[in-house]
């Protein structure tokens, strides 16, 4: 199944797919934020760090066999122009254990050396054990920042994580 999947960008007109990926990660967003349902595919869209432009954002569309089944999310030149920030990476959870978070990792990297970075960034929260496993094992190391997430119900520490392109 992990080898026919494809990234494809997409634009706000496709709000409502990626709404349906986030509705159908609830653990995640129980992890993150103590609420089943937080995720909001307008943020995904529209939400931007200081100093960015909606040029800088990217969202890529998960696809299994033209099946929608993640979403990735990146921001070109956050937090400084020679990084590419992983904002989001989630699964829908009946297609998760099947290899394609890291098949879609790999070819999230594969999109990003069309940009000149040095490396990838993201945020990883310690409430998600899930990611935390999962980011070591894609090549990413703590880097030394955190901050705290006041999620809906539920505080975290969030780990930024790096790995050179």
């Amino acid at each position: 199944m992990k080898n026919s999947i494809i990234l494809r960008k997409i634009c706000s007109q496709d709000q409502a797919i990626v709404q349906a990926i986030l509705d159908a990660a609830p653990s995640y967003y129980m992890k993150i934020d103590g609420v089943p349902n937080a995720g909001s595919a307008k943020n995904v869209f529209e939400d931007l760090p200081p100093h960015c432009t909606a040029d800088s954002k990217h969202v890529l569309l998960i696809e299994n066999e033209s099946i929608p089944v993640g979403v990735v999310e990146i921001i070109i030149g956050y937090p400084n122009s020679k990084v590419a920030w992983i904002g989001l990476l989630v699964i829908d959870e009946k297609f998760q254990g099947m290899g394609l978070g890291k098949a879609s990792y790999d070819l999230t990297e594969e999109y990003l050396h069309q940009f000149a970075v040095d490396s990838i960034q993201l945020g990883v929260n310690d409430t998600n054990g899930v990611g935390m496993a999962f980011w070591p094992k894609m090549g990413f190391k703590m880097q030394g920042r955190t901050r705290i997430n006041q999620g809906i119900k539920v505080t975290s520490t969030v780990y930024v994580m790096e790995k050179p392109t």
